[in-house]
């Protein structure tokens, strides 16, 4: 009893050490100038400068990189320690914040859509009174509410800063992420360009965007069923197995601990996720 104790706990040592030895090595990576590993970390760092910049997060890069190596030094010794369920939330924990923008971004792109048909109307309004594009959109500022007016405010100091309007109108529908946004930039600047009736060009592009967003609507109402059973039967292994697991310790030990067993799993974890991202293809209709 007391060497199998022992030969745990030398095997934990080790694994610890091979931690410390592991993080060393990254930590010297990254304090060289040329390494790539430094490299690879720097870009990484403004990719996500940027995109808190764009989502106005209270957050710094710093902070959010700081979680990533926390929760990545906190999994493998939960690893080393053999807890691998806290190991596992650990892991999980190392991608919530890729998991948060992704969400962030979902719903930023989606609120932008339906303030574009209200701001389009108040742009369509100013422009009657007001026949400068920049003034008019300057004048909109006050009308809308976040994210709407910040990408306005961001359009309108990037004009007072020297930069053409068509280019910053460019900008603002690159951060948008929403092909809808896009369109009616477009729209916008080829009206402006091309001398056209622009508050009728506005007024069109408005009502066109109020019909999408009633097609949209249908179309979501539609697959409301179909997405919520696909999330469902998605999640439901992994209760299923840690249920099993944890009311009869012990009962995937014949899978885990030969080569047939592991092969299944690893089968079946592949099939687990192309059902999963399969389902999640032919719910997401496009119109």
């Amino acid at each position: 009893m007391n060497l199998t104790l022992t030969t745990l706990l030398m095997g934990r040592l080790a694994w610890t050490l091979l931690v410390v030895v592991i993080a060393a090595v990254i930590g010297t990576e990254i304090a060289s100038e040329r390494a790539p590993i430094r490299t690879r970390w720097v870009r990484y760092r403004a990719f996500w400068h940027q995109e808190l910049t764009k989502m106005h997060a209270p957050w710094s890069a710093r902070k959010v990189l700081s979680v990533h190596v926390a929760a990545a030094l906190a999994c493998v010794l939960m690893l080393a320690l053999g807890q691998w369920l806290y190991a596992l939330g650990c892991a999980l924990m190392v991608f919530s914040p890729n998991i948060w923008l992704w969400r962030a971004r979902l719903k930023r792109t989606e609120r932008l859509e339906l303030q574009l048909d209200s701001w389009l109307t108040a742009l369509t309004n100013a422009l009657q009174s007001n026949p400068s594009l920049g003034d008019a959109i300057a004048s909109t500022i006050t009308l809308v509410d976040a994210p709407m007016r910040d990408e306005v405010e961001l359009v309108i100091k990037e004009n007072t800063l020297g930069l053409p309007l068509d280019d910053a109108l460019e900008r603002a529908a690159v951060r948008s992420g929403s092909r809808v946004f896009r369109a009616a930039i477009t729209t916008l600047k080829v009206a402006r360009n091309t001398g056209g009736n622009l508050p009728q060009t506005l007024k069109t592009a408005s009502e066109t965007l109020r019909e999408m967003a009633r097609l949209e609507g249908v179309v979501r109402t539609k697959t409301a069923d179909g997405r919520t059973q696909s999330i469902a039967i998605s999640i439901l292994p992994i209760p299923v197995y840690f249920g099993i697991e944890y009311m009869m310790p012990g009962y995937y030990d014949p899978m885990r601990n030969s080569l047939i067993g592991q092969g299944i799993f690893a089968a079946v974890g592949v099939l687990w996720v192309g059902a999963a991202l399969l389902s999640h293809k032919i719910l997401a209709v496009d119109i």
